[in-house]
């Protein structure tokens, strides 16, 4: 095939090795391998092939080092697509004189060391070199990149670069779209200077350590349409700049320490899709403003924080919302009957508050809804009997109230396992037949074992057991207690959630994956937000007992529930760990639910 100058081939399910022969047509210009199951190292020729234009071979099992003289070797690239593989080694210093080159992906490999000068790359347009194991060094990478007036997407997260951002960042390009900053080791403030990318669509600085208030500039980013600081030490109030972003769909703020009221200015937001601002110390009553965004259809998180005061009526405007957790705060009074007017509600949280008063009857106009939490509240009067023509719900919790009556026997009530009703006193069942273990006085804690999780499944713990006064189990000593620090239960509260994130990966916190900054947490929290599925210990996604099954999805529904748990575990300060007393609710909140899903 010497006359050959395209050779598509992605997306199949080749393997093997790369043929060195491919690398000899000389007239090769486009060569597409990637999304196949392609291993070993890549021939020599591949690299040395002047004519290239155009290499993907990302998303293989390719392993060695990119050649230090790639940039020489492949004068015409434009574009080099190695992103995951198992590429070890440093970025070649040599890509900087290719001079052709458009895009360069690195993304999802082994990489280490610095990233090298690439300000002679005019035509530069997108630099992905996430997820690997680089260090930022003196951060002149990033300086060099002001001479890349094309660029568009820069992504440089999860890796181990350090450091204070650099004021430089806003003299990037105006071209400059999409900025990922994620899973670093960086802190001080966010530079205001970030202010000055006017094209930013897409901005990402999560899951790091980075400190002070959010900058007022970032209201000057008329193009913005994701925003995301989650994870980070900010503190202070959410500028009102923010409400001037009409294109922002989402924002992403949870697990700050932010405070404040909740600004009605976010109204302004008019195409918001998702907010979530849960897990902060907001205080003061919801802004009526935030619930007339009518887009909102993802999502509206306000969980854990300080929130007082009643829900507003206007509530009933989220028509096109599918997820809505308030839960975790101080709001008191009734449960909006407007709230019924959300038909499109999946999810609905509002556990751990003051509201009282009675279950709204117009809630019976949530059909499509598949779980709802109004537990540990002060909520009175008779569980509503149109729970019954519930089709679609499988969690049903109205436990730690002071509900009274009888207790509805038909669809989800058919058997007491599918609801949680536990700490409703006054409740009884309708007929001797039916079985309301939980109704009645509480149940007693003082047997000796309980099963919190119950999973038949080959070569994984089968059970995991846990008494009830939580002595949980140590596989080892955390570094708490090997550094002097002093010996609480936040050290054995870490334990027993690096324990849960092995059981869910099956990976050890030694494995030789964890390394130059990356651990098991953080593993499993990156999962969370993208891909969780792929992480799981395969056996774990396959559920039967005694020839019962579960859907792929109520099994991987309850997998990542015990993963948040264990991330909530194993977070790095024992201040930020819940206490024993919190997981322990938890986790028999979980058992709970996980036995009303099978049944």
């Amino acid at each position: 095939m010497s006359f050959l100058s395209s050779l598509q081939l992605a997306h199949n399910n080749f393997q093997g090795n790369i043929p060195e022969s491919i690398g000899k047509i000389s007239s090769l210009q486009v060569l597409n391998l990637k999304g196949n199951n392609l291993s070993g190292i890549v021939p020599p020729t591949i690299y040395t092939n002047c004519s290239l234009t155009y290499l993907s071979l990302s998303n293989n099992q390719l392993f060695g080092r990119i050649p230090s003289d790639i940039g020489y070797t492949l004068p015409n690239i434009t574009e080099l697509i190695l992103g995951g593989n198992h590429f070890d080694g440093p970025i070649p210093a040599s890509l900087g004189n290719a001079s052709n080159l458009q895009n360069l992906d690195l993304r999802k490999n082994s990489l280490t060391g610095g990233i090298p000068s690439l300000g002679l790359l005019r035509k530069l347009k997108i630099l992905d070199v996430g997820t690997n194991m680089l260090k930022s060094g003196d951060w002149t990478f990033l300086s060099s990149l002001t001479n890349c007036t094309q660029l568009q997407i820069l992504c440089l997260d999860f890796n181990g670069l350090g450091g204070i951002i650099p004021r430089s960042i806003g003299d990037l390009s105006s071209t400059l779209e999409v900025l990922l900053l994620s899973e670093d080791q960086l802190t001080g403030d966010i530079p205001s200077e970030i202010g000055k990318l006017k094209g930013l669509t897409v901005l990402v600085m999560q899951k790091k350590s980075l400190t002070g208030h959010i900058p007022d500039t970032l209201g000057n980013l008329p193009n913005m349409s994701l925003l995301s600081l989650s994870n980070n030490k900010l503190s202070g109030e959410i500028p009102h700049s923010i409400g001037k972003l009409e294109r922002l769909t989402e924002i992403y703020f949870m697990e700050n320490n932010l405070t404040g009221q909740m600004p009605a200015s976010l109204k302004g937001c008019k195409n918001l899709l998702l907010l979530n601002l849960s897990s902060n110390s907001f205080i003061g009553s919801i802004p009526w403003e935030i619930l007339s965004i009518s887009t909102l259809s993802k999502g509206l998180d306000l969980s854990y924080n300080q929130l007082s005061g009643n829900i507003p009526s206007q509530i009933g405007h989220l028509m096109n919302l599918n997820s809505l957790s308030i839960s975790n705060n101080q709001l008191s009074g009734e449960i909006p009957s407007a709230l019924g007017e959300c038909l499109l509600l999946e999810s609905l949280h509002l556990e751990k508050n003051f509201l009282q008063g009675k279950i709204p009857g117009s809630l019976s106009a949530l059909r499509g809804i598949y779980e709802m939490d109004l537990s540990q509240n002060n909520l009175s009067g008779t569980i509503p009997e149109f729970f019954e023509s519930f089709t679609s719900i499988y969690i049903l919790n109205l436990s730690f109230n002071e509900l009274e009556g009888p207790v509805p026997k038909g669809g989800v009530f058919a058997n007491s396992t599918a609801i949680s009703i536990q700490g409703n006193k006054k409740l009884c069942a309708r007929s001797p037949m039916q079985q309301v273990p939980l109704c009645g006085a509480l149940p007693s804690k003082t047997k000796k074992t309980s099963y919190v999780l119950t999973i038949v499944v080959p070569l994984t713990i089968v059970g995991f057991i846990t008494s009830a006064c939580l002595g949980f189990i140590l596989l080892k000593k955390n570094r708490e207690y090997g550094t002097g620090s002093k010996i609480s239960t936040a050290g054995d509260v870490y334990s027993y959630g690096i324990i849960l994130l092995q059981m869910m990966t099956g990976k050890q916190p030694t494995d030789d994956m964890f390394k130059d900054g990356t651990n098991l947490h953080g593993f499993v929290e990156e999962a969370l937000q993208q891909n969780f599925g792929d992480i799981l210990e395969p056996s774990l996604t396959k559920y039967d007992e005694g020839g019962e099954s579960l859907t792929t999805v109520k099994i991987t529904w309850l997998v990542k529930q015990l993963a948040k748990l264990g991330l909530k575990c194993s977070e790095t300060s024992p201040k930020d760990r819940p206490t024993i007393k919190d997981v322990h609710v938890e986790i028999i909140s979980i058992e709970e639910m996980f036995s009303s899903l099978h049944h």
